[in-house]
């Protein structure tokens, strides 16, 4: 293998050679080393668990930082193979805010200066995506009029999975998912 400097034109190589094989101490350290590591490498590569509702993440950046928080669905209707074959589901219905417009406890909110990109990923890839948002009534709380309609938020979303869309301040934004074991809601708030 050689090397040369393309400023100063000087040239230095080394030579490499392969014997087109492991020596015997080398095939042994690998198998011991994967033994030794298999439980490790069975949990980072393990399939998801398909009776498990996947989790989202929102991730955007500001001038001050870059910021991810988890969202977790409030609604799902889930459905999943057990191991001897049977079809279980699972379901909940929630809604991210009560018949008063004040927000279920668990939607996280965002915090944002102005409008700004965002992503959203999922624990498993969805099949589609649905995003819709609606203005936040000024107070101490944060709140939505329950009589205001939503309006369609348009989305990109990629093919690994995580959809582009634009945030603004001041509204709550709900995300239906669909995904092979069913469909999920989640929700966040911006607030600036």
């Amino acid at each position: 293998v050689s090397a040369k400097d393309l400023d100063t034109g000087k040239q230095q190589s080394i030579p490499i050679a392969y014997s087109g094989r492991m020596s015997d101490d080398e095939v042994d350290r690998a198998i011991r080393d994967a033994e030794q590591y298999a439980d490790i490498v069975d949990t980072v590569f393990a399939a998801p668990d398909q009776s498990q509702v996947p989790v989202g993440s929102l991730s955007y950046k500001t001038d001050q930082a870059d910021t991810s928080v988890v969202l977790n669905p409030y609604e799902f209707d889930w459905q999943w193979q057990t191991e001897d074959g049977q079809t279980s589901t699972s379901q909940v219905d929630g809604s991210a805010a009560d018949g008063n417009g004040t927000l279920n406890e668990t939607i996280v909110d965002a915090r944002i200066p102005n409008a700004i990109d965002a992503f959203i990923a999922f624990s498993v890839n969805p099949t589609s995506l649905e995003i819709e948002r609606q203005p936040l009534v000024k107070g101490e709380t944060a709140k939505i009029d329950p009589q205001s309609d939503g309006e369609d938020v348009p989305c990109t979303l990629g093919d690994d999975g995580t959809a582009a869309l634009r945030i603004e301040p001041n509204y709550l934004y709900e995300v239906k998912a669909t995904f092979p074991q069913g469909e999920a809601e989640y929700a966040f708030y911006t607030i600036d």
